[in-house]
């Protein structure tokens, strides 16, 4: 149920969130080509993920988290050139909320991966194939720790998206 509700969170806001706020964007806003290369990212791991995952059978959690460092990096270069090239009014006055957005998308690549990791060192290379395992059972005690981990972090974000939500609202 963890993996469940964490999955709906991520899938949330890579593919539904990213694109309602990139659209709400002006053309010339500074956050607009940053915007671009994350909707980029997100929707170019869904076709490579889907296609070694379900077709060919050959997804690993390493390749996600070295995606999801990428990721962090590219985007971590992004932000700086931002701040670097515009005033800090510019950015907060018209942006809090992509801050807010960004600073949970960025805490959710690094969340996804640790749980990559852990994930990866308890089921190995049992990843890929017909009876790969891809979910963390409630059952299996080998599993708790991450499980309960992945509960307490779901509230968080979450509760962080709704805020974000409710920024929008204001």
């Amino acid at each position: 149920k963890p993996k469940i509700l964490w999955l709906g969170y991520a899938i949330f806001n890579y593919f539904i969130f990213s694109i309602w706020q990139y659209v709400q964007l002006p053309i010339s806003h500074v956050f607009r080509p940053l915007f671009m290369v994350l909707l980029g990212f997100f929707y170019g791991r869904f076709v490579v993920q889907a296609i070694l995952m379900f077709w060919l059978k050959k997804w690993q959690p390493p390749m996600g988290m070295a995606y999801n460092l990428l990721c962090i990096s590219v985007l971590s270069l992004f932000i700086m050139k931002i701040f670097k090239t515009n005033s800090i009014e510019i950015i907060v006055d018209h942006s809090v909320k992509l801050l807010f957005y960004i600073i949970g998308i960025l805490l959710t690549l690094v969340t996804d991966t640790y749980y990559a990791y852990s994930f990866f060192k308890i089921v190995g290379r049992e990843t890929m194939g017909a009876q790969a395992i891809w979910y963390a059972s409630d059952e299996d005690p080998q599993f708790r720790r991450i499980n309960r981990i992945t509960k307490y972090l779901n509230c968080f974000f979450y509760t962080l998206t709704f805020y974000i939500i409710i920024l929008y609202s204001i």
